[in-house]
């Protein structure tokens, strides 16, 4: 087919049809014909398993450079409250499993259901610039109920210099000072207002007292 266009950041990808999951790769590694493909009940990018799961799906690629950080966030669940699902997330610069070799997300469970579906954002960085795949592996092992993992959606964006919202956050905090140090300031000029025209002593102390 057609060479797919790299994918430009911001990326968002939802899994609302098949054409959705056109451009990912997808890897049968414990090839037991089951794999990552679109649900139309589920509306995800879902792969069963029966007994362990072994299964890859792998985003386009997606030109990265050094130094910026990078936002992924995605929305995953399970199948059923009667198993548990567990995925991991990596990166690499291959569509291969062995090419995927950085982790983003470590080894975890998905929340049970898509009911109880969680959208998770992770921070991450890369050390050269290159075009990388994100790769979602489905691990689950050990469970005797069958089960899926679903993913829902994706997306990708660059995370702006650290340097921006501190220096906002330091902007309001000046401001908010600026007001204290104004609404003091008009505090006092109304206590000062009391003491116009004011000669005696006597007549001080009863201003005081208002």
């Amino acid at each position: 087919g057609i060479q797919a266009q790299n994918v430009k950041l911001p990326w968002t990808q939802e899994f609302t049809n098949e054409q959705s999951l056109d451009r990912f790769t997808v890897i049968d590694a414990n090839v037991d014909d089951q794999a990552f493909k679109f649900s139309n009940t589920a509306f995800a990018a879902s792969c069963v398993r029966t007994q362990d799961a072994n299964d890859w799906l792998l985003s386009p690629a997606i030109p990265l450079k050094a130094g910026k950080t990078y936002e992924l966030s995605y929305t995953v669940s399970g199948e059923t409250a009667n198993a548990t699902e567990t995925y991991e997330v990596k990166l690499g610069t291959n569509k291969t499993v062995e090419a995927l070799t950085k982790t983003i997300a470590a080894k975890t469970n998905a929340p049970a259901d898509f009911i109880e579906k969680q959208t998770v954002t992770v921070l991450f960085s890369v050390d050269s610039d290159a075009e990388y795949y994100l790769g979602w592996h489905f691990n689950t092992e050990m469970q005797l109920e069958a089960g899926a993992l679903n993913i829902y959606n994706v997306a990708l964006k660059e995370k702006l210099g650290n340097g921006v919202p501190a220096a906002v956050a330091k902007i309001s905090s000046l401001n908010a000072e600026a007001k204290q140090h104004r609404e003091a300031k008009e505090a006092a000029e109304a206590k000062l207002k009391a003491f116009d025209g004011i000669e005696n002593a006597e007549a001080a102390k009863k201003a005081l007292e208002t």
